[in-house]
């Protein structure tokens, strides 16, 4: 079967990044307090790996662009 992880997440807001953090293989777990935005970097993976979404909150709706490395069988893609 096919398999692919994200290895990098990047937002940008007026081109400079906002949100950049490398992902290891495996699980990995993603920890804050109570609105330090765990909801929205899962928000904003399910969209870069394809998911539409139009409900963002307010900080998330000024980013510009959400950029991601996925490693594939095949090699790195950057989406």
């Amino acid at each position: 079967y096919s398999q692919f992880h994200i290895k990098r997440l990047r937002v940008m807001q007026g081109g400079d990044p906002v949100y950049d953090q490398t992902f290891h293989t495996g699980v990995n777990i993603i920890r804050g307090e109570n609105g330090s935005g765990k909801s929205t970097i899962a928000d904003f993976i399910f969209y870069v790996l394809g998911g539409e979404f139009d409900n963002w909150k307010s900080v998330a709706a000024n980013c510009d662009e959400v950029q991601a490395e996925i490693g594939t069988a095949s090699g790195l893609l950057t989406v």
